[in-house]
């Protein structure tokens, strides 16, 4: 959708955020870098990893919106 509405993301590029490499789902740069992850399971070893991710980005003051399944009939205004 971001596609379609000429919005200007990278996707899955792997950034540097205190000594650790993270890959976002979406980063939008004329958005002031604004992350989108999308969390697409729920079992323990993935909400582990979803969740330091999510503390390292926060961590360094990234802001980020989760997207869920359950969200995507509505992305269009959690976004723009």
């Amino acid at each position: 959708r971001l596609y379609s509405r000429s919005v200007p993301y990278a996707y899955d590029s792997l950034i540097e955020i205190h000594g650790q490499w993270i890959r976002p789902d979406f980063m939008l740069p004329n958005h002031n870098n604004l992350l989108i992850e999308f969390k697409g399971m729920d079992n323990q070893d993935y909400n582990e990893k979803f969740a330091r991710k999510l503390t390292i980005l926060e961590g360094a003051g990234m802001q980020v919106v989760v997207v869920e399944p359950k969200d995507l009939d509505k992305i269009n205004s959690m976004i723009i």
